[in-house]
């Protein structure tokens, strides 16, 4: 199926669902520009057929493309306009879109406010490198922007943070990404780094990692570094940390022996427990080094659980700091 607009959209306002499970539908020619449309969720979703769209040179007053090409699984390449205009909302934009391999972004995110990229890329299983806009502008959320994108070999990043709040899972199970250079700017923001490498087993270098959270604000870094089986670097955190989870599993040991905590401010806030390094590379003496980073606290646990050096560290370094040790 083809379907080519007429030449305006006259003054409708809103594109909710327009193609949705439009199943059989494989070529789209839209007009030169959408009029007085500002919505277009779910605009193509579930168009699982679709192939060639042509989209209008620019978004006008497009506010929100959440979902718009949510599942068209067979999708392959996408032009967009050169502007981002207004656009605030790009949440789960192409998720789920498994054979799409080419997408050429704006050089700027645009004039939107509190932007949320939200999954935007979630389950592009294909694509395999993009090339973002050199700063991530008035982007707060990027949580999941990238999850599942098991063939993403290359990504360069911003050089700042900007005003972004939440990472979560950013690049979780990126499978294929060997390395990565993440800003070296602090984030001074309130967020959450919840599984930003989660399960990425090809990483092995992440440049600038100190850099990562907040001097003063609290930062969650749990699961940060889940069985990301090829990093091989010591790790330091600056960070002020709430919750630090670097570990593998009881067949996965990760190879990283050293981390180090830098900031004595951490208050380590977060549930229990509030440090996990378990099944990693460090032996007695890279444990006993990092008890001595510990902050003094009261009623907080650090597991070691599977680490080589976990029968022959030197728990009390931990627990005169206020630290209960599981090291079994």
């Amino acid at each position: 199926i083809y379907v080519k607009f007429p030449t305006s959209l006259g003054t409708i306002t809103t594109g909710l669902y327009t193609f949705y499970q439009c199943t059989s539908l494989k070529k789209v020619v839209l007009p030169t520009t959408w009029g007085s449309m500002t919505s277009l969720f779910q605009f193509f979703g579930n168009c699982v057929a679709l192939e060639d769209v042509t989209l209008p040179t620019s978004w006008g007053n497009v506010i929100s493309v959440s979902n718009m090409f949510a599942t068209c699984t067979i999708l392959e390449n996408i032009v967009l306009p050169t502007n981002w205009g207004i656009v605030n909302s790009m949440s789960s934009m192409f998720a789920s879109c498994f054979k799409l391999k080419t997408v050429n972004l704006p050089s700027t995110w645009g004039n939107g406010t509190g932007i949320q990229c939200t999954g935007m890329f979630n389950s592009c299983s294909s694509l395999t490198y993009i090339n973002l806009p050199i700063s991530w502008g008035n982007v707060t959320n990027i949580s999941g922007m990238f999850t599942l994108c098991k063939s993403l070999k290359t990504l360069s990043l911003p050089t700042s943070w900007g005003s972004i709040n939440t990472l979560s899972s950013f690049l979780s199970q990126c499978k294929s990404l060997s390395n990565i250079s993440v800003p070296s700017t602090y984030n001074d923001f309130p967020n959450s780094w919840l599984g930003m490498f989660n399960e990425c087993q090809s990483l092995r270098t992440i440049t600038n990692f100190e850099y990562l959270g907040s001097l003063t604000t609290g930062s969650s870094f749990s699961n940060i570094l889940f069985n990301c089986a090829s990093l091989e670097q010591p790790i330091t955190i600056n960070a002020k940390l709430t919750k630090l989870g670097i570990s593998g599993g009881l067949n996965a040991l990760l190879k990283v022996n050293s981390i180090r905590l830098t900031n004595t401010a951490s208050d380590f806030s977060g549930s229990s427990p509030q440090i996990d390094v378990s099944y990693t590379s460090l032996d007695a003496t890279a444990l006993n080094t990092l008890f001595g980073d510990l902050p003094t606290l009261t009623g907080k646990v650090i597991t070691v659980k599977g680490c080589p050096g976990a029968a022959t560290c030197d728990t009390s370094i931990a627990t005169a700091k206020g630290w209960s040790v599981t090291t079994a």
